[in-house]
């Protein structure tokens, strides 16, 4: 559904920026700088934690602004010299904690000769899971990697020794999922004569399940160490996927099949193309999957639509796929109201309305201030299906854009600049509700039509545990309609209120995150275990709702 946001993307955009920033600023010469003092400790056993190195940083004119310390034997630290601004975020780091959230993820904003001289910290031990794999028939299995998971992704990881055990260190506190994954070369079955046959393992969760949801969750607290996390793996067939390419020029060598996870999780196959454009794949684990034929020739790269696949227990034959050369885009902008033809205040104007002027400067009167830079206005397209490619152009004045070597597959559609979501896609006469742009089969050379409204809706409420209002909970607003998932954030406030704005018509599962997972669950939610307790809420253009929630204790 609607992409809204782009954190991961704009974090790495201003990482990469950073490289070119040589140095810290130092404070202007006419302006105290502030400081920053106070002590860490361990929060479970109270003791004073050496060495937590403790930063302040924020964003500017290009680059980062750093200004940190280590805390001495006792705890303490004294941070210096730091100019006076706003949006400082505080890292704590140091081997075997984890930092809470409340202190890492607020901005901190200092005064010109601020002395903040009581910053206490707790740091959180980190926990450990350690257990066995053993195979089907209670055998000790050996160089097995096992993972810690959070919603599908992988958070840590262990290897079994030759008594099959395994010990998983450095986790947060909260609940995973722990899976062995073998490792195991994409051949066929080995050839026997003695009248036995290869044995093959499937990926298992802990105690025993193929299927995440199978899998049992395991609680994580500060300092634990979880013990007899046993997993008996699972035998599996050993599958093989076929197929044929068409469109690939003869005697081409550069073609493969790309096998991506359809949930867009961890984890990827592939295979060379053979001369007669046929494929084979083989073991692949059961789920759902994407396939997609690429050729590289000299740079110039064709490919196919994405073919879904789920894998059971029998072999899938007869997958066709056809390279499509890689065209041009070009579309145009549709505007459902004014409003979502204006981009978002610029920088320092406070909302000030388009055509309003600014104060006066240089102190002759009547002057007006050059009206600030509009923001950059931008078209997206994301793919779905766990291929990952993203293709951006600038949109023109009149709304017109042209995006330039665009391969066939699903997209998202998504804009920045604009105060507004992305309503609909028309391609010729083909038209979709919603974000999704389907290039599955190109184009065809048809005019592209995005129309986009400002029409957003709200979601609004109070977040309660077993006491009465709870501050600081968090709150996930996670988009069903798409396989991407993009998620929404908000914290509850003092009294336990929540808002989630601009959020755009559509179908969401809301929850709030329970204590246990608030450090694992730093990212997106995207894990049907999460959905599965979450309320299912229906937002209407304009419409403001209101959801109660309850914050469940740690079980």
């Amino acid at each position: 559904m609607r992409s809204r946001r782009n954190s991961a993307a704009l974090f790495l955009l201003l990482g990469a920026a950073a490289l070119g920033h040589a140095q810290t600023q130092p404070p202007p010469a006419d302006e105290k700088p502030a400081s920053v003092e106070g002590e860490v400790r361990n929060s479970v056993s109270g003791m004073p934690v050496e060495r937590a190195h403790i930063s302040l940083r924020r964003y500017n004119n290009g680059g980062w602004d750093k200004y940190g310390a280590l805390s001495n034997a006792e705890g303490k630290f004294k941070i210096t010299g730091i100019p006076a601004a706003s949006g400082y975020q505080v890292t704590l780091d140091r081997v075997g904690f984890v930092a809470p959230l409340e202190v890492t993820r607020n901005a901190m904003t200092l005064r010109p000769d601020e002395k903040k001289d009581n910053f206490k910290v707790k740091l959180v031990p980190v926990g450990t899971i350690s257990g066995r794999v053993l195979d089907a028939d209670g055998q000790p299995v050996d160089a097995i990697t096992v993972q810690a998971e959070v919603g599908g992704r992988p958070q840590r990881t262990g290897v079994t020794d030759d008594r099959g055990q395994f010990r998983i260190g450095g986790l947060s506190p909260g609940k995973y999922r722990v899976r062995a994954v073998p490792q195991s070369l994409p051949v066929p079955p080995e050839i026997r004569t003695d009248g036995t046959t290869e044995v093959h393992y499937a990926a298992t969760y802990h105690p025993g399940a193929v299927p995440e949801k199978g899998g049992m969750r395991v609680i994580v607290g500060p300092a634990s160490d979880v013990t007899g996390i046993d997993i008996r793996m699972v035998r599996a067939p050993i599958i093989r996927l076929g197929g044929k390419v068409s469109g690939l020029p003869e005697g081409a060598k550069n073609a493969f099949v790309m096998v991506m996870q359809a949930s867009g999780g961890q984890g990827s196959q592939g295979a060379q193309v053979k001369p007669d454009g046929s494929f084979e794949i083989w073991r692949p684990n059961p789920g759902k999957y994407n396939l997609r034929a690429q050729f590289n020739n000299s740079g110039d790269i064709s490919a196919s639509g994405t073919v879904e696949v789920e894998v059971g227990d029998s072999d899938i034959d007869n997958i066709a796929l056809t390279l499509l050369a890689p065209e041009e885009i070009r579309g145009q902008l549709d505007f459902d109201d004014e409003m979502a033809k204006q981009g978002p205040p610029a920088p320092g104007t406070q909302g000030t309305p388009p055509g309003a002027q600014g104060g006066s400067q240089g102190g002759s009167q009547g002057t007006a201030q050059a009206p600030p830079p509009r923001p950059a206005r931008r078209i997206m397209l994301r793919e779905m299906g766990g291929m990952g490619q993203m293709k951006t152009a600038d949109v023109s004045e009149d709304g017109a854009f042209t995006i330039s070597k665009v391969t066939a597959g699903k997209y998202l559609v998504s804009m920045s600049g604009y105060r507004a979501y992305v309503k609909s896609v028309r391609i010729g006469e083909t038209a979709s509700e919603g974000p999704a742009m389907n290039l599955n089969q190109g184009s065809g050379g048809a005019a592209v039509k995005v129309t986009l409204s400002s029409a957003y809706g709200e979601i609004n409420g109070t977040v309660q545990d077993e006491k009465g209002p709870a501050a600081g909970a968090r709150v996930a607003l996670r988009d069903t309609s798409s396989s991407l998932g993009i998620t929404m954030n908000a914290a509850s406030g003092a009294d336990g209120t929540y808002s989630i704005k601009s959020v755009a018509p559509g179908t969401y599962k809301l929850l709030v995150v329970d204590e246990s997972e608030t450090h694992t669950m730093t990212g997106e939610p995207s894990s049907d275990d999460y959905d599965e307790r979450a309320e299912t809420v229906e937002v209407r253009p304009k419409e403001t709702l209101t959801r109660d929630l309850k914050l469940r204790p740690v079980k």
